[in-house]
């Protein structure tokens, strides 16, 4: 889920027990179970649109997620031997996670390593079919609950990696969070923390709180597929909040608010918090 929002149904697809590779099948309906099969039917087509749809307003959020995130692998040893492992949450179809680890046009990988979750297997063999043959050795897409991310990047990792004793820069972008029951966003805030470990970072990119007034006339107006058809009363402007009638809900967070969720919520230091254009981009490392 790199990019946008989408009002999609957020029961998480249970993680595979251990020593058990996650294999990508296709996803049988269940009866009683309309959420999760929902969400496990969402098509890569119908998700890369709402990608489409989001990419003009956010083109350069997308660069500045880059850079930031860049810099922090950078700053751990970039792609050297002992350099970072960079895992995403709630991947997607992956955008975020390409020009960090691509090797095209004489570019190089911000990362050693680098690793995309999600809990859409749909999207998951997407991420595996994208990836180029000279990237393959040193990138991995994985299905699975981010409640259960630290056990997921031990198990299912290659040994090779030395993936506990590997920094990471672990994030989570585009406004991921904001579509997380609350329950699930703490478990997930927790593991990215813990992953994260006292080496590394732990990343949010989320939608700048800000430019939400902006965003409602500009964006969500003009991309009824997106969200659905809506009125005034369902808008926000204190809370920064959008629900519409078709049950899209979207939250977008001010630079106090992020800094408030990382020191007080996650309990990490705040290391650096950049408001740019439609981002709050916040970075934190466990206080030693």
């Amino acid at each position: 889920m790199a990019i946008g929002d989408v009002a999609v149904p957020t029961a998480p697809i249970t993680a595979p027990a251990k020593g058990i590779k996650a294999e990508i099948e296709e996803p049988v309906k269940k009866p009683n179970d309309e959420q999760g099969s929902e969400w496990e039917n969402f098509s890569v087509e119908k998700w890369r649109d709402a990608v489409y749809t989001s990419r003009s307003f956010f083109s350069e959020l997308f660069v500045d997620t880059t850079d930031f995130v860049g810099k922090l692998c950078d700053d751990l040893g970039g792609n050297g031997e002992d350099g970072p492992l960079l895992v995403e949450v709630g991947c997607g179809t992956g955008e975020a996670l390409v020009p960090l680890f691509e090797h095209a046009d004489g570019k190089k990988p911000r990362a050693r390593y680098t690793c995309g979750m999600d809990f859409n297997p749909h999207f998951i063999k997407y991420c595996r079919e994208q990836v180029a043959p000279e990237d393959q050795a040193d990138v991995r897409h994985l299905v699975g609950d981010a409640q259960k991310l630290i056990d997921l990047c031990n198990d299912d990792l290659p040994a090779e990696w030395n993936v506990k004793s590997r920094p990471k820069v672990v994030i989570c972008v585009g406004n991921t969070v904001g579509i997380m029951p609350p329950d699930i966003r703490k478990n997930v805030y927790q593991q990215m923390k813990d992953l994260a470990g006292v080496d590394g970072y732990i990343v949010v990119i989320y939608w700048n709180g800000n430019r939400f007034g902006d965003a409602v006339q500009n964006f969500y107006h003009k991309n009824p597929k997106l969200c659905g058809t809506f009125t005034g009363e369902c808008i926000d402007l204190d809370t920064c909040t959008l629900r519409t009638p078709n049950g899209y809900c979207t939250h977008w967070t001010k630079p106090e608010e992020a800094r408030a969720i990382f020191e007080d919520e996650i309990g990490v230091e705040v290391v650096e918090l950049l408001e740019k254009g439609n981002g709050v981009m916040v970075a934190g490392r466990v206080r030693a």
